[in-house]
This record gives C-alpha cells, structure tokens and sequence, in this order.
C-alpha cells in the first residue's frame, strides 16, 4: 500500500464552459485508483475511463502475484526449473527494476518477495523474525539471479524458493500506460491516480494545473506540500501506511535487500518527474539510502526531483 497523496478537487464532475471534468473511483491492483478526463461530453469521458481500466486490469493480469496464471505467478512458480515466456512489457518492467537495484548496489530489489514469509504486514506479526530465519530467507533474495533473456522473451529466476514482485512499481506502470491509452484517445487533459501515485497531463477546469497535496506523514489529512503539474508524476512511499507494530516499534514494510531488515532511516520520501514509474522507483529507493546516498543517485537519475 502506498502513502496517500490527495487530490485537491474534490468532485466528480465540473463543468467549465464546453469542458467537463470527470472523475471515477474504482478498486485495481487491490488498491484505489482513481481516473480523471476532461472532455466535453460526460458520456466520451467514461468511454474513454472505461478503456483507461481495462488497460489496467490487462497489466493486473500480468502483474499479479495472487493469480496463478499471471506471468509473475508463472516465473515464480518455474524458479530454479525453466525460463518462462512473457511480453515484452515485462522484460522492460523487470530491465527497470534490476537497473535500480544496480543504482541501489542492491538494496531495491524485486525479489525481496522471497522474504515474504518472515515479514507480512497484514496485521498478523506480532514478533519479530529471528535473525537466523532473516538469513535464511535472504539466500534467494539477489537481483543478480534474475536471467532476462531478451532474445527469447524470458525471465528465469535461477534459484528454486526465489519469487519477484511488482508491488513497488507495478501501479505506477499501470499509471503511466493507462494515462498514455487517454493520450492516445485524443484527451488532452488527465489524471491517474494509482493508490497515491499520481501521473497527469493538461490542466483541470478552472485551474491552470494540476494541484497534488502530498500527505505529512505524521500528521493525519495534514498536506505537506502542494505539486503543481500540466505534464508529469508524482509518487510517495512511506512506512505510515502498511507497517507491522511490535513491542511498541513500527516496522516499515519496505524491507532493505541487503540486509533483510525493513527501513528505518525516513518517514516518506516523494519524487516528481516526468512518469510515475520512474518516480516509484526512485522513491522506493530513496527511502533506503542516506541523504548523501540519495544526491548521488538522482545525479545518475535526470529530470527528477526528491522531497522529503
């Protein structure tokens, strides 16, 4: 789950001359996403949102780690057996993710699903791992036995046990192409917004941008910041949202892969650039690297920015 990063018009349709903003409320991926068109006409506006979510439920369906037939679910099921055949798409999303874990030297990484026995934070832990079990589970968490295969279109997870997620960037992803689909359409003016990470284009009746509150992370349904967009991402993580509480200490559910331990070191971190994906990525990331750590990757990452 990601932290929340609220939208400032708080409507569902607003006329503006021959313009129409609507917006639509539905639950994808497992989380909240909420789509925004402006369009002259309500009707073509929830044609085109329409579209905007099936293009989401597609990439849920390749994404999904609880559908046994995803092309996630398949990877991890053939680890330490054989590479599986998957779209483009994914070889992409997975060149992004290992790329971060290169930026990183390792602390993002997409197989810390393999560790998702030992840390949940669905409100069941209530004691803490020990360091053995942490050991244990960490010998098939390394980037570096993800095999892409460009030429055949594979994934091969080298290690049996291993597994990989796309809970860090999947919604983003999902963000990005479904913004790209209204693009596409001929929407000039747009917002996905995907549990919190939020991608846009254009600008809102009445507004000359899109306003983005990002959430205080401390301080309930207090705005830290505003992001003004036409054009671009924003996206927070944070350990304010999906935590494990034990002995009276807050577990953050974004785990450090290189020592198998959730981060400790920020309360949230958000990014602004030009896609969501990008942005989580690098948020993610950020919340696992000093200060100093953080200046040295987004020289290597152009055109983005952090707030903390």
């Amino acid at each position: 789950m990601k932290p929340i990063i609220l939208f400032l018009l708080a409507f569902f349709s607003i006329s503006s001359f021959s313009q129409i903003l609507v917006t639509r409320d539905t639950l994808l991926m497992g989380s909240k996403f909420q789509i925004s068109v402006v369009d002259d006409k309500e009707t073509n506006a929830h044609s085109k949102i329409n579209l905007a979510i099936a293009e989401i439920v597609r990439l849920e369906e390749m994404l999904s780690t609880y559908k046994s037939t995803s092309e996630v679910s398949l990877i991890n099921q053939n680890a330490g057996i054989q590479p599986v055949k998957v779209s483009e798409e994914l070889i992409f999303l997975t060149k992004i993710a290992n790329h971060f874990s290169e930026l990183t030297n390792g602390a993002f990484d997409i197989s810390i699903a393999s560790m998702d026995k030992i840390w949940r934070f669905d409100g069941t832990m209530d004691t803490l791992p020990t360091s053995q079990e942490i050991e244990f589970a960490k010998r098939n968490v390394n980037f570096k036995n993800i095999v892409i295969d460009s030429k055949n279109q594979t994934i091969f997870l080298k290690n049996k046990g291993m597994k990989i997620t796309f809970d860090s960037i999947g919604k983003s992803f999902a963000a990005d192409n479904a913004l790209a689909i209204l693009k596409n359409l001929g929407v000039q003016s747009a917002m996905v917004n995907a549990a919190g990470d939020i991608t846009v284009m254009g600008n809102p009746p009445h507004q000359k941008t899109w306003n983005i509150g990002v959430q205080h992370p401390e301080k309930k349904n207090q705005i830290k910041k505003i992001v003004r967009l036409n054009s671009g991402a924003v996206t927070t993580s944070g350990d304010y949202q999906k935590y494990a509480y034990i002995n009276g200490t807050r577990y953050s559910h974004i785990i450090d892969a290189r020592t198998g331990y959730p981060t400790r070191l920020w309360k949230s971190i958000t990014n602004v650039g030009e896609n969501a994906t990008i942005c989580n990525a690098l948020s993610t990331s950020c919340m696992l690297l000093t200060k100093k750590e953080q200046k040295q990757l987004l020289k290597k990452v152009k055109g983005f920015r952090i707030i903390r």
